[in-house]
């Protein structure tokens, strides 16, 4: 897959996790199982949604820019 076509299968990707994420808050009360199911859904997500930011960041040729910029603001 190209590096420019990447962030936006993950974006794609995120999205999927995202609405599959929101249709845990439907019902009203969850059981141990549904909360544990909801914690994984929260952090797969999240690591999608970071790494779509870092794909499209790479391909913009932002990413090393942002590091430099950090880099220099941190003691």
């Amino acid at each position: 897959m190209e590096a420019d076509g990447r962030w936006q299968q993950r974006f794609s990707n995120y999205c999927r996790a995202l609405e599959q994420l929101e249709g845990f808050f439907e019902p009203p009360a969850l059981n141990e199982r549904e909360e544990q199911g909801l914690i994984k859904a929260f952090e797969t997500t999240l690591e999608l949604g970071w790494n779509t930011l870092r794909d499209l960041l790479r391909s913009e040729g932002l990413a090393d820019q942002l590091r430099t910029t950090l880099e220099k603001r941190l003691p």
